[in-house]
């Protein structure tokens, strides 16, 4: 199956998704490592840049032909348009904190992740899902993502559509390999990445 296929969670061989934890836990080979164990491998974009996320696409696909997901920061809202009196309140609230560290509090900056670059790269590289953390991306954005879902076709024009959650049924019968899957990918993870565990 390539890894730009639709993907239908209800027909996972264990009922797992690997969250997409941005900051470096979810790498090409945690993915490629819970997709070979039957669950659905997520990566993460967030705090990466577009050729960071580039890259773990590539490697990915290296790994395993398994459909997979890429889950991205949606942006905040401009720092022009936030409260000015409520993030003055929320510095100040701060200052003690950063008095004690002895650093100072900075000025208020935007940051979008590169949002636009990296849904470019997405809308180009097709992974089977695309999901947001923060919110969802605006017009075109929104509505070129639908229309990707509904396309079918090549390779090139891969079927995307939103999955359904697999049936109680399936997870009650698949406790056991759920967590086989979960150990599995763990143990092919380089150890930085499983500090959580």
């Amino acid at each position: 199956m390539s890894s730009s296929a639709s993907v239908d969670l209800g027909e996972l061989q264990v009922p797992v998704v690997q969250a997409p934890l941005a900051g470096g836990a979810s790498t090409p080979q945690l993915a490629a490592a819970v997709a070979g164990a039957g669950g659905f491998g997520f990566l993460a974009a967030g705090y990466k840049s577009v050729d960071a996320v580039a890259a773990d696409v590539a490697a990915l696909r290296e790994l395993s032909d398994a459909p997979f997901g890429v889950n991205l920061f949606a942006p905040p809202a401009p720092v022009e348009s936030t409260d000015a009196r409520a993030l003055a309140a929320y510095a100040e609230r701060l200052g003690a904190e950063a008095t004690r560290y002895g650093v100072a509090t900075g000025a208020a900056r935007h940051d979008d992740d590169a949002f636009e670059a990296k849904l470019e790269l997405l809308s180009s590289e097709r992974p089977a899902v695309v999901s947001f953390t923060f919110g969802c991306p605006e017009p075109p954005w929104s509505t070129a993502f639908t229309r990707a879902a509904r396309t079918s076709g090549s390779p090139s024009q891969a079927p995307t559509r939103l999955p359904r959650p697999p049936s109680r049924a399936l997870t009650r019968s698949s406790s056991r390999a759920s967590r086989q899957a979960v150990t599995a990918a763990a143990s092919a993870t380089p150890r930085a990445a499983r500090s959580w565990a």
